[in-house]
Order: C-alpha cells, then sequence, then structure tokens
C-alpha cells in the first residue's frame, strides 16, 4: 500500500516476506512490477477500510468525532473457553499486537479481544506518533454507481451515489434488496391485475429484506419500513412476515445436560414484522403457547430424533424449522 502509489501504481516483488525481528537486518524488496504479487492494492486499501469502521471498546467509542483521533484498523480474536486472547492494529506507520492471558491456560469471564486486549492496544497506539492514513489506490479502482441502501451494485431501481470500488468489484451482482412493488392509491396495500385496474396501480421501489435481516436492520435504521401487506382478495404471494432467529446454524441439536444430569431446555427465537402479533408455537402437533412482542420458547425434547416446530401468528402466516435432537 505505501509503495503503490509513490511508484506508479507498481507493486514490489518481494514485499510479502516472513517476520524478521533482527534490527541490523536489510529488507530485500525486490524489483518493481505492474503485476500484483499476492493481492491488489485496492482489495488491501478496502478491506482494512472496513476493519477501521469496528466499534472501539470503552471511552474510544466517540472516536470519529474528534479530529485529533487515528485511524486504526483492528481486528481481535477470543480462543473457546476464554483461555486468551487478543488483538492486532495497523496505521500507516506502526502495527501493534496484543495477546493476554494466563501462562496454564485457564478461561476467565470477561477474557475476550475487545474486552482485554483491545484495550492495551489502543492505549499503546497512543504513546506512538500519530500516523496519516493510506491514501486510497486510485489506479487500482473505477468508478461505479453503488446502491445507497445496500451497497451492491445499483439497479436500474435503486438509489445511487457513485463510489470508487475495486475493479473486480464490476463483477459482483447487481442489488436484489431493491424491488418494483405495485401498491393501490393509498400506498397502504400491495394490489395487481387481479384486483384493481391497472388505473390505480402506481409502481413503487421498495428496499425489501428478509424479516429477519430486516429486524436487526431497522435496529440502526428507523427509517425502513416493511413491505405492505397484499390487500385481501388480491392474487399472489402473501408477504413474508416471520423468521426464526434462534438457533441458528446446523439443524442438528446436541441437548446439554445440566448439573442434576437432566437435559436441558432448548430456546427457540423468531422475529415477526408486526412485533404486537400473536404467535401460536408447536412442537411436532402439539400446542406449547402464545407470545407475544418477545417471542420465544423454550423446549423440553423428551425423545431424540426429528422434531418439528410450527410458529402461527394470527393472520395464518406460519413457518416451520425441522431439527434433529440428539
Amino acid at each position: 500500500m505505501v509503495h503503490f502509489n509513490t511508484n506508479s501504481s507498481q507493486y514490489l516483488t518481494n514485499e510479502f516476506q516472513p517476520q524478521d525481528y533482527l534490527q541490523d537486518s536489510e529488507l530485500q524488496l525486490g524489483d518493481f512490477t505492474f503485476d500484483k504479487t499476492h493481492f491488489s492494492a485496492s482489495s488491501i486499501f478496502f478491506g482494512l477500510e472496513a476493519m477501521k469502521e469496528l466499534n472501539r471498546p470503552g471511552i474510544d467509542k466517540s472516536w470519529r468525532y474528534f479530529d485529533s483521533a487515528q485511524q486504526i484498523a483492528w481486528k481481535t480474536g477470543t480462543s473457546f473457553g476464554n483461555r486468551d486472547a487478543w488483538s492486532i492494529g495497523v496505521t500507516k506507520k506502526y502495527v501493534v499486537g496484543v495477546w493476554v492471558g494466563n501462562a496454564d491456560g485457564e478461561g476467565r469471564p470477561g477474557l475476550t479481544g475487545v474486552s482485554a486486549a483491545a484495550p492495551v492496544m489502543f492505549n499503546l497506539f497512543d504513546l506512538l506518533p500519530k500516523s496519516d492514513w493510506f491514501n486510497i489506490p486510485y489506479d487500482d479502482t473505477v468508478e461505479a454507481k453503488v446502491c445507497s441502501k445496500s451497497g451492491m451494485l445499483a439497479s436500474e431501481i435503486c438509489p445511487t451515489v457513485t463510489k470508487r470500488i475495486p475493479e473486480q468489484g464490476l463483477e459482483t451482482a447487481q442489488c436484489h434488496y431493491h424491488k418494483l412493488v405495485h401498491l393501490d392509491k393509498t400506498g397502504t396495500y400491495r394490489v395487481n391485475t387481479s384486483c384493481e385496474s391497472m388505473d390505480n396501480i402506481q409502481p413503487v421501489s421498495k428496499f425489501v429484506l428478509p424479516p429477519l435481516m430486516a429486524w436487526y436492520y431497522k435496529k440502526k435504521n428507523a427509517d425502513y419500513t416493511y413491505l405492505p401487506p397484499l390487500r385481501e382478495g388480491c392474487e399472489g404471494m402473501p408477504t413474508e412476515v416471520m423468521a426464526f432467529s434462534e438457533p441458528t446454524g446446523n439443524n442438528v441439536i446436541i441437548v446439554p445436560k445440566g448439573i442434576s444430569g437432566e437435559r436441558n431446555s432448548i430456546i427457540f427465537k423468531l422475529v415477526h414484522i408486526r412485533p404486537a402479533a400473536k404467535v401460536h408455537w408447536y412442537l411436532n402437533d402439539t400446542y406449547l403457547k402464545t407470545t407475544q412482542n418477545f417471542n420465544e420458547v423454550a423446549i423440553d425434547f423428551e425423545q431424540t430424533g426429528h422434531h418439528t416446530i410450527t410458529a402461527i401468528d394470527d393472520a395464518g402466516d406460519e413457518i416451520r424449522k425441522r431439527v434433529v435432537i440428539k
């Protein structure tokens, strides 16, 4: 990154080398070349830009609002069982790495990269001379119209901003979250020609996220609006309104046992685009309970094997999750 902008957008053939801790050793960076050796300058730059925007711990959370704050790309890690943790940060001039842990490998609650290693790392950066940030590698980027909501390449119906992106970014997919939706004149319901005349239908570009993604997005974007429901009497696919949020990942669940030897309950959660909607829960064909606003249920699985969890809201919308209990 440092050499690219100052040497006519050229790379050095030996820029990537094993660590050398000897103070008097001389680095042989090789010859200049226009061909990248490992990673392109733009991919490195935008990777560092993404890591720079992470929320910093403690009093550093508001660093963006201070002109004196230093731009640092950083990352953390925590071992299984909180046995040790690390944090590493990069500026244009310095790399600072911090490891924390016990010599015997014993785990401790709260021993994480963010809470234990990162604060030390930022304190060390405060002791070092301030460093400016990397310059954007213009010759390795192109201008492109990007969707201002999703960050993907803009489609014809997206609100756009013009940004410089890596050239390879032009090969990525266009935004598929903006959809052309047909609404009635009030904008309250989705309609189509099966239930409304063409004169009373207005096409509108809407930013539409799946329910689970929308639930997380709306927590930080209060202006997000859900897709209007299909008006009664209209033919078409109904709006997807629910999604399971926990457990995530693999549908094979190993149920742990408590101190008493009894199998623990498994918590299932879902999100609904209408928080006030009543949701009725079923395990296989057995009714469990009804929830509202906070949609979660603890299920005791008496038998291993295949099970189906079903959730039905008060409008008749239904989702199912099939799990294997071991």
